[in-house]
């Protein structure tokens, strides 16, 4: 078995560029003197936009089409993981001092893991090989 499959790679790919530009649109927001939390929603959502038009027509391997229920679970899946990561944020910079951008890459492993897990099984899941 491979350490790391076709979906996965294509999925971090596709990861790697939606970070990117959400961690750009956070700095960008923060600099200007957002609070933490909007700064870090907002970059989220930017690269939200991303990774559903690129997860659904690359990432598993085939094109979905854009279903209602299909975008409404993605949208579930990724509102818990930009929650969950600007709630890590907001923590580890107030409660336990770290800094901004150290605390952004933490959140960002949380909502890596609960994308990928929610993608693969909740969302585009149909006609995927286990």
């Amino acid at each position: 078995m491979k350490f790391i499959n076709a979906d996965l790679l294509r999925f971090l790919t596709v990861g790697v560029g939606s970070n990117l530009l959400n961690f750009a649109t956070y700095l960008l927001l923060y600099s200007i003197g957002a609070p933490l939390f909007v700064a870090s929603a907002a970059g989220y959502a930017v690269g939200l936009l991303l990774s559903y038009h690129f997860g659904r027509i690359w990432v598993f391997g085939r094109k979905f089409e854009m279903e209602k229920s299909n975008l409404v679970r993605f949208l579930a899946v990724y509102a818990m993981g930009g929650i969950g990561m600007s709630l890590i944020i907001e923590l580890m910079v107030k409660y336990f001092e770290w800094n901004h951008a150290l605390s952004w890459v933490v959140g960002a492993g949380f909502a890596v893991i609960n994308n990928y897990v929610g993608l693969k099984k909740l969302v585009f899941n149909k006609g995927l090989k286990e």
